[in-house]
């Protein structure tokens, strides 16, 4: 039985209730549910450990005398150990930050290293980056000033010299060409290697904190 279904069962038997009254109890066993779900707990395990509707509906409708206020019977028909565990939660989340409190001479320079190594390698693979980006722009200004003095060899050099010339021109531009399209591979296969990084990470811590 999941959470939908055991609120509606819920309601459907205690529909001798006045409606607000019977609202009420719904979204305090729903909340009940969902602190159970945050502590881990699948919606089944959750509502298993805090009985059926049945039994639920008998406890509250048994403690409603006709002549008691309806307020005074509620608060008797709240579980304790509702009320358990919502403390044993408080406890812990104290005790957590207490943990990190006492712990941050260690934990804050352990974070600090971790994002001054991380920031040292992304700062040297920019560099490289550059660097291959600059040789390749070099390359390109090469190529593209051979093929424009092309004419001046031809005109004080002769033919074989200019053919030269204007053929290793021609090479080194094209071969720019290329090699910015590998440069581009290169950074789009860089950019997906960090983000499926990072998300393992996050997955990891994901389920640590689960």
């Amino acid at each position: 039985m999941d959470k939908y279904d055991f609120l509606a069962s819920l309601k459907e038997r205690l529909r001798s209730l006045p409606e607000d009254d019977a609202q009420k109890y719904i979204e305090y066993y729903s909340e009940m549910i969902d602190d159970r779900v945050e502590e881990g707990l699948s919606e089944e395990d959750a509502i298993r450990e805090i009985g059926t509707p049945k039994e639920i509906a008998e406890q509250i409708l048994g403690q409603i005398p006709e002549t008691e206020e309806k307020g005074t019977a509620k608060q008797e028909a709240v579980p304790k150990s509702s009320n358990k565990a919502k403390g044993d939660k408080g406890n812990r989340g104290a005790l957590l930050i207490l943990l990190l409190i006492l712990g941050a001479p260690l934990w804050i320079p352990l974070i600090i290293a971790i994002f001054s190594v991380i920031f040292s390698v992304l700062a040297a693979v920019f560099s490289v980056f550059i660097s291959v980006l600059a040789v390749i722009f070099s390359v390109a200004v090469c190529g593209i000033a051979g093929i424009l003095a092309s004419p001046l060899v031809f005109a004080y050099s002769g033919a074989g010299a200019g053919l030269v010339i204007i053929g290793a021109g021609l090479l080194l531009a094209g071969g720019s060409v290329f090699l910015f399209r590998g440069f581009r591979l290169l950074v789009k296969g860089f950019i997906w290697f960090v983000k499926k990084f990072f998300n393992l990470v996050k997955t990891l811590f994901g389920k640590k904190e689960a």
